[in-house]
């Protein structure tokens, strides 16, 4: 046994071996912890607002969150005007942007930027186990995305899904927000963070005031 020790053969393979055991508990270690990471989308994330970035998504894109609660407003750079007071259940916020922004000197950005602010504003609304990222749901956020939307050449599906979506917010009818949320998810591709329903303690106030008016709550 003692020859066997001595074998510089024997010692290399069982140095071999303990590297080997040792590589392989990081490698699990390391897919478990990226399987632990909700996914935020398979597309180009470019952001117009001012959260702080805190960590990478799986596919390498940026994923942008802060506490609910605080009002986290988009800062585009463009101009959008923004009604001083809620218009009325027979007003399109959509027209509106279209028709009291300049919209040609804005070069919107890719559909999944869009979606991914969407999506966040949805957050504070909906009942779901994971939720990376927060925008509120208010006037100015509604309008900017909006605004941005009217700029849109050729909209997909998707682009004219969000502008009923933020439209139906602005009005208080809110009560679909988890299935919007859902959809955008799908769209992103999502596996971790589906909407099990909507809470109406994560809505504005003014939003709230909407419905209550619209019949919506």
């Amino acid at each position: 046994m003692k020859k066997l020790l001595d074998n510089d053969l024997f010692k290399f393979i069982v140095l071999g071996v303990i590297i080997g055991a040792i590589l392989l508990i990081v490698f699990t270690k390391s897919n478990d912890l990226l399987g632990q990471i909700p996914d935020s989308g398979n597309e180009n994330n470019e952001g117009i607002g001012g959260v702080e970035e805190i960590r990478e998504g799986q596919d390498g894109s940026s994923i942008e969150t802060t506490s609910e609660g605080e009002a986290i407003t988009l800062n585009p750079d463009f101009e959008v005007k923004v009604p001083s007071r809620y218009m009325g259940r027979d007003f399109d916020p959509f027209e509106y942007a279209k028709q009291n922004n300049d919209t040609d000197s804005i070069s919107p950005r890719s559909t999944a930027a869009i979606v991914r602010d969407v999506h966040h504003m949805t957050h504070g609304a909906i009942v779901a186990k994971d939720k990376w990222g927060y925008l509120t749901l208010n006037d100015e956020n509604i309008f900017i995305l909006l605004t941005e939307l009217a700029a849109v050449d050729s909209r997909n599906h998707v682009e004219r899904g969000m502008i009923d979506m933020l439209s139906n917010w602005y009005h208080g009818d809110v009560s679909g927000i988890d299935e919007d949320h859902n959809f955008l998810w799908d769209w992103q591709q999502g596996t971790i963070g589906e909407a099990k329903g909507m809470d109406w303690e994560g809505v504005e106030q003014e939003i709230i005031e909407r419905a209550i008016e619209n019949g919506y709550k």
